[in-house]
């Protein structure tokens, strides 16, 4: 499955697309296309998956929350709907608390 999000840093914003492989969840930079320049992390590595408010106001993305206390967060369209789709991913066997 292939999503449009935007890696978002608190500053910077980088358009590309998350992709839910059957073993990582990688994100592809649009801008960089024909670059080395990717993310990718294996579902072995996420701890959990939040949703993310922009300035406290609004549900616009996820944070996905890895070992060694990493956190990448994305800004999608339907930031719910891609939490469970990742977390059914990650975690095949338990439902989601939301």
């Amino acid at each position: 499955m292939r999503i449009e999000a935007i890696l978002w840093d608190g500053f910077n914003k980088i358009q590309g697309e998350l992709v839910l492989g059957e073993n990582t969840l990688s994100f592809v930079f649009a801008d960089f296309a024909n670059t080395d320049l990717e993310f990718d992390l294996s579902y072995d590595e996420v701890i959990g998956i939040d949703i993310h408010h922009i300035y406290g106001l609004s549900e616009l993305g996820i944070q996905v929350n890895s070992i060694n206390s990493r956190q990448n967060i994305f800004i999608v369209a339907e930031p719910k709907l891609v939490r469970e789709s990742i977390l059914a991913q990650v975690f095949p066997n338990k439902k989601s608390k939301e």
